[in-house]
């Protein structure tokens, strides 16, 4: 540090240590352009920075804009820089409260650009204000910036799900520019966006008490929007592991807040928040005759969801991720559904018994309106609506009957496993439930969905059918042709 009046010349250590390129730019551009991902950054610090998207080095748009964001960025480091000059020569805390001290103090006048007192006059003001917010600092207590508007939570969601977007698109496109922890399959974007949008709402309605951003304010927030799941769990809307993997959709975002500046600070309690419950997996087949009442009192779309519960053993939630490029037909002319399992990511390939596929066809939505092959009446997902399980728990309460929709899946998943064992083929309910088993691995190792050898699944599939004995009647059969 230098200077002998306490403040010293303007201090730009953090941007000194040089910026290097990871290639000579022999353009002589200040910015390179990543063709993999289709980015213009800088290498700052030896890791490197992102400053947006562009067509290639010919765009000069886009690096226009990129050089602005890159210069925007180098200014607020040597800002910090000063900032931390300050906190140290006064023998405040390198923290956040420490450094929003010193930017209070900057944007109040009493310190100038490089760190120095603005008028000689008011030094003693200045250092007298510095001191009183040091120890406010030191004693933890939330030091807000004056004239701060905080960007309204929806924004944020809007501004992190485009990077959860491009993840996404990256990995269905040019997945060898991510590693594999950075690619996000579709089931994870499903779950990732229903996640963030669950809180967002709940964030929403709590916006008179609690300020999404401010330190002890978010831990509030999300304290309180931990105990809102678990009132769910305990009132049977909501299973353990359904409150996981919301709590796992909501960390990344809240970490991402933090590190673009919008929360003052990590929530202390973090841990306690996104803390796991346990959870056991406890399968309840349903018997036979409940599914076949349900079935008969079912309406025709109601049918379509009950018939890919048994046929293909799948969730509410994974009925809404279906696209129409999920469905092939082979060239013997069987129909089939290949995609990969939401919540395992690994992939399937499932026979669909004729009426399974009568009934998606009666049923699907014009391929020219949506990528789905099922929404709502309000043009929204089947899953992310919760649509599935809201008509089946509405059937079953007209019924009297006690059960879920999953119960389907574990009815189809224990018939198969006496199919299997009754062969000597342990890997078919494994196979059907797309769990990543070692012993399921040869089938689908390296390959696509398509690809998988499931002929010894079909004819579990075919037995399967039989046993069901699923039928519409011939005016269900006019209406699903």
């Amino acid at each position: 540090m230098s200077g002998s009046n306490g403040y010293g010349q303007r201090h730009v250590g953090i941007v000194s240590r040089g910026t290097k390129m990871s290639r000579p730019n022999k353009r002589g551009l200040e910015l390179s352009f990543h063709k993999g991902t289709k980015r213009w950054y800088k290498t700052i610090n030896g890791k490197p920075k992102y400053f947006g998207d562009g067509a290639g080095v010919s765009d000069r748009e886009s690096y226009k804009a990129a050089l602005a964001a890159y210069r925007a960025h180098m200014d607020t480091l040597e800002q910090e820089s000063v900032v931390d000059q300050v906190a140290v020569e006064r023998g405040f805390p390198l923290n956040d409260q420490g450094r929003a001290m010193i930017q209070w103090a900057m944007q109040l006048g009493y310190i100038d650009a490089d760190g120095k007192a603005a008028e000689p006059m008011r030094g003693q003001k200045a250092y007298a204000e510095i001191d009183r917010l040091g120890k406010a600092a030191f004693r933890g207590e939330p030091v807000v910036e004056p004239n701060r508007q905080r960007p309204r939570i929806s924004k944020l969601r809007d501004d992190y799900m485009k990077t959860i977007d491009r993840r996404r698109k990256l990995t269905e496109t040019q997945p060898e520019t991510l590693t594999p922890k950075e690619r996000i399959s579709k089931a994870h974007h499903y779950n990732v966006k229903g996640g963030v949008e669950l809180f967002v709402s709940f964030a929403e309605t709590e916006a008179r008490r609690f300020t999404f951003g401010d330190g002890r304010q978010t831990e509030k927030l999300l304290a309180d929007y931990r105990e809102s799941l678990v009132d769910k769990m305990i009132g049977g809307e909501y299973t353990s592991n359904t409150v996981n993997g919301k709590l796992r959709a909501l960390r990344p975002f809240v970490r991402w807040c933090y590190e673009n500046r919008n929360l003052d600070e990590l929530p202390r309690n973090e841990r306690q928040v996104f803390k796991q419950f346990s959870y056991e997996p406890n399968p309840k087949p349903l018997d036979l005759k409940i599914v076949k009442k349900l079935w008969k009192n079912a309406d025709q779309r109601m049918k379509l969801f009950i018939a890919l519960g048994c046929n293909c053993a799948m969730y509410a939630a994974e009925i809404g991720t279906l696209t129409p490029d999920d469905l092939f037909k082979s060239q013997d002319g069987t129909w089939y559904i290949a995609s990969n399992r939401g919540k395992t990511g690994a992939p399937y390939k499932i026979k669909l018994w004729g009426i399974t596929h009568q009934l998606i066809e009666a049923e699907r939505d014009d391929p020219n309106d949506t990528d789905l092959l099922f929404l709502t009446r309000r043009g929204k997902s089947v899953g992310s609506w919760n649509a599935v399980r809201q008509a089946f728990t509405k059937l079953r309460d007209q019924l009297g009957i006690d059960a879920t929709f999953s119960q389907l899946r574990d009815t189809t998943a224990t018939q198969v496993e006496r199919i299997a064992e009754r062969v000597g083929n342990p890997e078919l309910t494994s196979m059907i439930l797309a769990h990543k088993d070692s012993r399921t691995a040869r089938f689908y190792a390296n390959k696509s969905p398509k690809l998988i050898d499931s002929s010894a699944l079909d004819v579990a599939v075919d037995e399967l059918e039989s046993w069901y004995g699923l039928t519409l009647d011939e005016t269900e059969q006019r209406k699903a042709s």
